[in-house]
């Protein structure tokens, strides 16, 4: 049997609505639509992963400021899981179909990106994979080498983590980590839904 893995992720969203329809509302769904280039992951929902340094990053330049974070755990079993942060077997795999995805292409005028050599394994069914985990580096990265004139260090890296839409019954909300005043108003909807199942049984 696979092992499971549990994974604590951050997503961000506008306020808009109020802490009862985004808390009700998310993880809310990303999808390309018209001329929008391809998502980074492509298509589902999306999660900063490990801390919420990203998700309030994300909500005061992207979001303009206006913005919530909610804290999820996602449960999934590992061989339904492509870490492209920290297992160097799943990276070499989907090295590999991105060679596989340009051999086929080749002489055609297709660009090598991430999301399309994903939506390409998807279609053509090397791609069993329930979410997907990758990185890149953040403008203010720090850089530290190993050693005077050796293989450096980025830090920290930004981690995103896309789960598929057919596996969105991995992912549980465990609260709002900003604003404070959602994050107040959930606990206490949740401790009055606790104190009524106690009442009732």
């Amino acid at each position: 049997m696979d092992n499971l893995i549990t994974i604590t992720a951050y997503h961000s969203s506008l306020q808009d609505g109020g802490w009862s329809f985004v808390w009700n509302e998310t993880p809310f769904f990303s999808k390309a639509e018209g001329a929008q280039t391809d998502k980074w992951l492509t298509d589902g929902y999306y999660f900063w992963t490990d801390s919420d340094h990203f998700a309030h990053d994300w909500g005061q330049k992207a979001l303009k400021g206006n913005y919530a974070v909610v804290e999820c755990q996602i449960l999934l079993c590992s061989d339904e899981f492509l870490d492209l942060v920290g297992n160097v077997e799943d990276q070499i795999y989907f090295r590999e179909l991105v060679t596989r995805m340009q051999q086929k292409r080749k002489g055609q005028a297709h660009e090598t990106t991430i999301p399309q050599a994903i939506k390409w394994a998807r279609e053509n069914g090397f791609f069993p994979f329930k979410a997907v985990k990758a990185f890149d580096q953040p403008k203010d990265h720090l850089t530290v080498p190993f050693g005077k004139g050796r293989e450096c260090i980025v830090l920290p890296t930004r981690q995103q983590l896309c789960v598929y839409e057919e596996s969105k019954e991995s992912i549980r909300k465990l609260g709002f980590t900003y604003p404070k005043e959602f994050s107040d108003a959930v606990q206490t909807r949740l401790a009055l839904k606790e104190v009524d199942y106690e009442t009732k049984s």
